[in-house]
This record gives C-alpha cells, structure tokens and sequence, in this order.
C-alpha cells in the first residue's frame, strides 16, 4: 500500500521535520531502483550507510550520530557527543560492528554500531580534522584523510598502516578501489 502525505512526514529534530518521499519517475537502468528518498532537515556533515541496507547513520553538526531506518525514516540517538564535537565524517566497518567516527579536531572515535559505546577511546589521527573516510581492501582496513594534509590506513583495531603526507591541501575526497587481476589496488584522493 502507498503511504500518505501524513505518513511520510514525522515528527521531527529540535522542531525540525523529516520528510520522506518517492522520487520523480524516470528511466531507470535496469540493476538500479530508487524507491524513497528521505530529506532529514537537520544540520548534517555526513551519512553512512548499514551494510544491511536497513539504517542510515547521520553526523550532526552539533555532536549527535543518529540511526535512521531507511524504511520508514524514523530515528533514534545512536551517539551522544559534546556540541563541541562536530562531526566532520563517519562509516560503519566490520561488518556492521564498528561506526568510525571522524571529528574536525582530528579526533577519531571507534563506537559499537548497535549500542553506540566506545569501543576505542577517542584519539588524535590527524593534526587537523578528519574531513573523509572509506573502507579499503573489501572491509578490512580504513582509509582517512585530514586537513593537515595527510591520508591514512589504519586496520580495524585502530593502528595506522600506512601513510602518506603529498597532497598540497586538506584531504577532503577519498575512495579505494580493490583490484582485480588487471587492475592493482588503489586509493583515489581529492585535496
């Protein structure tokens, strides 16, 4: 059955509302279906998808992470930071486990993604803000990058694998690619 108006708008974010709706028809490729977009009005740095598909968790300005099913937008508090713990950045790893947190003081925290404790105290992974991250090599490592100029790899118990300090301004895109058997692993990097 088709929602209604009244269903696809709820409740919202300090009197902010959260609007859910279909988007416009048009020709789709086939291995691709965009069944409902939802416009959360609330002051957003970054989302990171579940990789069940079911939850989207979103970065507030203002410090909170929280979790919002994607099927029916509705939220809950995931992570309570300080106001003055902006988050710049974030990614579920581990297959779900693990929300890894980046804050624009260069702070990086590791939280359980179910129950929104930490998992690792929060530390300093770059000089500058953590402005992006992406998971690398099919899920098993974590690819950041800073404003101090830098991008690094970190396994998913927090310590650095690599690291590279080349860019000529923050680090504010990245992605990874894992390769095949033409093609060598690669981190793609946008300063």
């Amino acid at each position: 059955r088709a929602r209604t108006e009244e269903e696809r708008t709820t409740g919202g974010i300090d009197g902010r509302s959260i609007r859910s709706s279909p988007m416009a028809p048009k020709e789709e490729p086939p291995n691709l279906h965009v069944a409902l977009v939802a416009e959360i009005k609330a002051d957003a740095y970054c989302a990171a998808p579940t990789p069940d598909g079911k939850s989207v968790v979103l970065g507030e300005h203002d410090g909170p992470l929280r979790a919002y099913s994607t099927d029916d937008a509705s939220k809950r508090l995931l992570v309570e930071r300080a106001r003055s713990e902006t988050v710049n950045c974030a990614l579920v790893a581990n297959d779900g486990k693990d929300l890894w947190v980046g804050g624009a003081s260069g702070d990086l925290t590791v939280y359980d993604a179910a129950r929104g404790t930490k998992k690792v105290k929060p530390f300093q992974a770059h000089a500058k803000g953590v402005w992006c991250m992406c998971l690398g090599g099919n899920g098993k490592f974590v690819v950041t990058g800073g404003a101090d100029f830098g991008v690094k790899v970190w396994n998913l118990n927090c310590d650095v694998l690599s690291a590279s300090n080349h860019h000529s301004g923050a680090v504010k895109a990245l992605c990874s690619f894992a390769g095949d058997e033409n093609h060598p692993p690669a981190i793609w990097t946008g300063a």
